[in-house]
């Protein structure tokens, strides 16, 4: 009976005690120093590409703040960005914001489409108008959007835009202008214009907020942005 238990007990014949674990020790000891190279290296890399990008933008200079990069969540933020005219003649940016949360939309993964959605948090867009170039900012090109694309890899089907700003100012008037929208909140979903994500082609747009001190203003916009005229 002593002997059946020792059988039954025994290793397998040519199975070394504590193999298995050597090699979970092995492989952990060669995980943990990359993840910790990538914790302390991507933030400073990413930044240095956020910049970049960011300055290829004619006529205006980036600044950024830190970047904190999720691996787990597939998602970097950026803190405390502002973009400044160059010609040094604007004394507002003209786009500020607390921070930016690029990440992977994983509840679209069930569908099968890999996109991304962009969180901007207390964003501030100034636009300025005034006697000439060197002192407005206006308008938005494509290289703008160019640049916006190149900052996450993935297509963003959603954008969120939370507790913004948004300014018309004139600082050639006297008084200064400065007609403004506050506590702005916009939505926009389906940009990717798939029906991968959506029954239909088309993307829409909800934004609330507060118009200078006493108005209100809510709207709703449903259109296909790769429309020639959206």
């Amino acid at each position: 009976m002593k002997s059946d238990v020792a059988k039954s007990t025994a290793p397998p014949i040519g199975a070394t005690p504590g193999v298995g674990r050597r090699k979970y020790l092995y492989v952990l000891g060669s995980v943990v120093p990359i993840l910790l190279i990538l914790h302390f290296s991507l933030p400073f890399v990413i930044r240095q590409y956020v910049l970049y990008t960011l300055n290829k933008i004619p006529g205006y200079n980036a600044e950024v703040g830190r970047v904190h990069v999720n691996l787990f969540r597939g998602a970097y933020q950026i803190k405390q960005l502002k973009l400044q005219k160059t010609s040094g003649q604007i004394p507002v940016p003209f786009f500020s914001a607390d921070s930016i949360d690029l990440s992977v939309q994983w509840t679209e993964l069930i569908h099968g489409a890999i996109v991304g959605e962009i969180q901007v948090v207390r964003p501030t867009l100034n636009f300025v108008n005034g006697p000439s170039p060197g002192t407005s900012q206006i308008s938005l090109d494509k290289s703008w959007i160019a640049c916006v694309k190149e900052l996450f890899p993935a297509k963003i089907n959603r954008f969120e835009f939370n507790h913004g700003e948004i300014h018309f100012r004139d600082f050639s008037r006297k008084p200064n202008v400065d007609l403004y929208m506050t506590r702005t909140h916009v939505v926009a979903v389906n940009l990717t214009n798939s029906r991968r994500l959506s029954q239909a082609l088309v993307a829409t747009i909800d934004a609330v907020g507060e118009v200078s001190q006493d108005g209100r203003f809510k709207f709703h916009l449903v259109a296909d942005p790769f429309d020639d005229r959206p």
